[in-house]
């Protein structure tokens, strides 16, 4: 199914995701405004079936038996248990060790590297991710991050967070929040003060031969050689330098006596040209600390795998290494490194049979270890490969936008290259690049990625003097509050968006600004927590962004990508948040111009003044109604004809299902045209009352209400079947109120006598 949302002039296609129960639970939109939101009914929030599972751990593993008791033992109490060590000590290769015999019933979430996200926020949805989905066949659930939080807490389950790129108070913050499961951590930093420590050193010289052996395809079982032990104790004894070392050796590429030769050349001062015959002339590795530093053995071992491989070795490296976020793939990596194809291939195979490239899903990487792409970009000469790659990922952006399985897929390594073209100062594209990406950021709840896309937009917009771009990301930033809960900051923000757009002459961007605004107003009636503050328990996430480019070319609304998402909202068949929200009818969005009929004149007193006053000039005001009431019916609003006779024509009405809880609600949004004064308007004065005679005045008590200015539309409750008058008049900023206008007739529609599903594609919402 297919709707559209109309926007002064522009159009804005979007699917309808999912529909749950006969609601219609999400629908996304793109257009070049930024992310339109609109209301949705709540969608049930479901368990995956099954349980997430860690992965398996690596062959070989060795000792740690201490530490094993101690972890297990902190998994019986429901502890937690922060590993750190030097890099390469093994503390991956534990945790999926301890991780395989936890038998809590909700399974193992883990999380490693780079792919959830540099932020709280984003590692929170994806840990949701992992167990739930908001209804059935729905790509994405997209939860607030105070609701994503709530349902990880019911979880009893192991949270495992392997070497996240998360600033120090935001993984701090991530164990706090996962207050009820098992945390197991591996991390450079010391502990948090809620895990118990976990340090991890070198393994027992026995055991490290071992290890180094099975891994070089030697012979066991014999007493270690001398030679043996010293390289042993070279590589610090640590699990993944002699598994790396191991793994050259095995594949033939580096032999004992070689490796000994190499290592008797570290003596901790510059080489200065003294390379052994064996290394490569082409290559130039820096010099390297001294043998007694545990901390740099990986270091070392990454350097004897460097020597004997070729220059077109260390190409691919360095890409990998300095360029890819996380991954590339073949294509990619082919046309950043320029090597042929021919001998790519081979390449990647001889790195990967070495162990310092792995492969998933065609897209290659260095194994998930910060400490091992640190070693390759530290030994490897310094290169342009970084900003190559910033550049050839900026132009693909722009070239992919709308296109959100490549945005997706390909969105670290966008972010990557906004992050460098930022530090370069190469400014010329980045605000279109952050643009393009962000459908695909917002799409799939990634709340603080989103966060600082935003942020870097506000310091391009203010470096280049880019006004445009300013309220863009103005207008973002109050969306993305006003999803996460905080309202009062979203309408201001938005408040700001719309007044820079129409000083700019953007009708379109001002319109989708205030539609939002209006929206997330307090007060306006969308959401009404009935339980404990600040937890959302569904967001209504509508993303999308297409650049000024998009309109440049003349793209179609027909031809127009969509990001598509789903939202969260209470559940039906597991505990669900503790706050939930009752949705309530949108406000109405502007409509195109030369739709509203005039309705009504208003004629105010001039305004007092000591000079002669100024006649205000006759405004008509169109006004139009929408009615929302406990039915999934749906049928097109129109504008309502406010005539000067005694009873104008009843309005049509936009009905659809507001509360299955409350079948008596019924609401009416009343909408006119604002007044021109010179003055300003300071707020309109309206007065309704049930409709027993043919004036409000033969009523002894009406209904008041006001509405401050900008603001120029009104709801208000009214039984179902009931039939109500009403006028409104305006107040300048002197206190001086005109006029009356015509009368209008609501006439509110009866209680549904049956429910129904629309089996049809949803009308264009006006």
């Amino acid at each position: 199914m297919a709707a559209a949302l109309h926007i002064n002039d522009s159009t804005i296609n979007g699917p309808v995701v999912g529909v749950n129960n006969g609601n219609i639970a999400f629908t996304m939109y793109s257009g070049p405004v930024g992310t339109v939101i609109q209301h949705a009914a709540p969608a049930l929030i479901q368990r995956l079936p099954g349980n997430p599972s860690p992965p398996l751990p690596p062959r070989g593993f060795r000792d740690r038996e201490v530490q094993r008791a101690a972890i297990q033992a902190e998994l019986r109490m429901d502890g937690r248990v922060w590993l750190h060590g030097c890099g390469g000590c093994g503390a991956s290769a534990l945790l999926a060790v301890v991780a395989q015999s936890a038998t809590l019933k909700d399974g193992v979430a883990w999380v490693a590297g780079a792919h959830a996200g540099h932020f709280h926020d984003d590692v929170l949805m994806y840990l949701f991710q992992r167990f739930y989905l908001a209804q059935a066949g729905a790509e994405h659930a997209i939860v607030d991050p105070a609701t994503a939080c709530t349902y990880l807490q019911q979880l009893q389950a192991v949270f495992v967070l392997d070497d996240l790129p998360l600033a120090r108070s935001d993984l701090d913050d991530v164990v706090n929040d996962l207050n009820h499961g098992v945390v197991l951590v591996a991390a450079d930093a010391p502990a948090h003060e809620a895990c118990a420590p976990c340090e991890l050193g070198g393994l027992p010289p026995a055991d490290a031969v071992a290890m180094w052996r099975e891994q070089a395809g030697l012979a066991s079982g014999r007493p270690p050689l001398q030679v043996e032990l010293r390289l042993c104790a070279a590589l610090g004894h640590l699990p993944l330098p002699l598994r790396l070392v191991g793994r050259v050796m095995r594949a033939g590429v580096l032999t004992l006596e070689g490796c000994m030769a190499l290592l008797d050349t570290m003596t901790g001062k510059p080489l200065q040209g003294r390379l052994p015959a064996d290394l490569p002339r082409s290559l130039r590795l820096t010099s390297l600390p001294e043998m007694s530093r545990q901390d740099d053995a990986l270091v070392r071992a990454v350097w004897l795998c460097l020597a004997p491989l070729d220059a077109s070795d260390h190409q691919i490296l360095a890409f990998l290494a300095r360029a890819a976020a996380p991954d590339l793939d073949l294509a990619t990596l082919a046309q950043l490194s320029q090597i042929p194809s021919a001998m790519i291939t081979p390449a990647l195979t001889r790195l990967r049979s070495v162990g310092l490239v792995v492969s998933q899903a065609e897209r290659w990487s260095i194994p998930a270890s910060r400490s091992l792409r640190h070693a390759i970009d530290q030994l490897l000469p310094a290169g342009d490969e970084q900003r190559r790659a910033a550049a050839f990922f900026a132009r693909a952006a722009l070239a992919h936008v709308g296109n959100m399985p490549w945005l997706q897929q390909e969105q670290g390594n966008v972010l990557a290259a906004i992050r460098t073209q930022l530090a370069n100062g190469e400014l010329r594209q980045v605000g279109q690049v952050i643009q393009a990406v962000q459908p695909a950021v917002a799409s799939q709840g990634q709340w603080g990625s989103w966060k600082q896309l935003l942020d870097w937009a506000r310091t391009v917009a203010s470096t280049t003097n880019d006004r445009s771009l300013e309220a863009w990301a103005l207008h973002e930033e109050g969306t993305r509050l006003g999803l996460v809960g905080e309202r009062t900051a979203a309408v201001d923000q938005l408040r700001r968006a719309e007044k820079l757009r129409r000083r700019l002459g953007d009708r379109t961007g001002a319109a989708a600004s205030r539609h939002n605004r209006l929206v997330l107003q307090p007060g306006a009636g969308w959401w009404k927590p009935t339980r404990r503050k600040g937890l959302i328990a569904a967001v209504v996430l509508l993303a999308g962004t297409l650049v000024s480019l998009f309109l440049a070319l003349g793209g179609s609304a027909a031809n127009s990508s969509t990001a598509t998402a789903t939202a969260t909202a209470t559940s039906t068949s597991i505990p669900g948040p503790t706050t939930t929200p009752v949705v309530m009818p949108p406000p109405p969005l502007p409509s195109p111009s030369g739709t509203a009929t005039p309705t009504a004149t208003f004629r105010p007193t001039a305004t007092p003044s000591a000079t002669p006053p100024l006649r205000k000039t006759a405004t008509t005001i169109p006004t139009r109604t929408k009615t929302v009431t406990s039915t999934s019916t749906i049928t097109p609003t129109e504008t309502v004809t406010a005539t000067t006779t005694i009873t104008p024509p009843a309005p049509q009405r936009l009905a659809f299902t507001v509360d299955q809880r409350d079948p008596t609600r019924s609401s009416v949004i009343l909408t006119w045209l604002p007044v021109q004064d010179p003055n300003g308007i300071q707020q309109y004065i309206l007065e309704l009352a049930p409709r027993v005679s043919s004036s409000i005045s033969n009523n002894s008590a009406p209904i008041q209400g006001q509405a401050p200015a900008p603001s120029f539309e009104f709801l208000r409750c009214c039984p179902p079947g009931s039939s109500w008058l009403w006028h409104v008049r305006a107040v300048d900023k002197a206190g001086t109120a005109g006029p009356w206008s015509s009368v209008a007739t609501i006439v509110m529609p009866p209680l549904p006598t049956a429910t129904s599903t629309p089996t049809s594609s949803p009308p264009v919402l006006r």
